[in-house]
């Protein structure tokens, strides 16, 4: 079984109850096809429902579910890193400064 964790910014900023959805979508994949980073791309349909769509490269996964979010839709990307029984759900600008760091 896998740990998860979250950053300060997915604390803040994200609801628990999306933070509960993309775990679940992310754990819906079969551990060995599981990628080590996946991208949940947030999004707010026209009628106001809540878009989530779950993707990874290699090898290649797509997953896409609505849902209502209660007029509270949130936008933007968010990325799940994991290596060795761990994973760290985090906004896509703590993904860019980590990113920046190890370079």
């Amino acid at each position: 079984m896998e740990n998860h964790s979250i950053t300060q910014g997915i604390h803040d900023e994200l609801p628990v109850w999306m933070q509960n959805l993309m775990w679940f979508l992310r754990d819906g994949v079969a551990a060995p096809a599981r990628a080590s980073v996946q991208v949940f791309q947030l999004a707010c349909a026209e009628n106001g429902t809540q878009i989530v769509q779950l993707s990874q490269e290699a090898p290649p996964y797509s997953k896409r579910v609505e849902v209502d979010a209660k007029g509270k839709a949130v936008t933007g990307k968010i990325y799940v890193l994991a290596n060795s029984g761990n994973a760290v759900m985090m906004l896509e600008r703590e993904f860019e400064s980590q990113k920046h760091r190890s370079e």
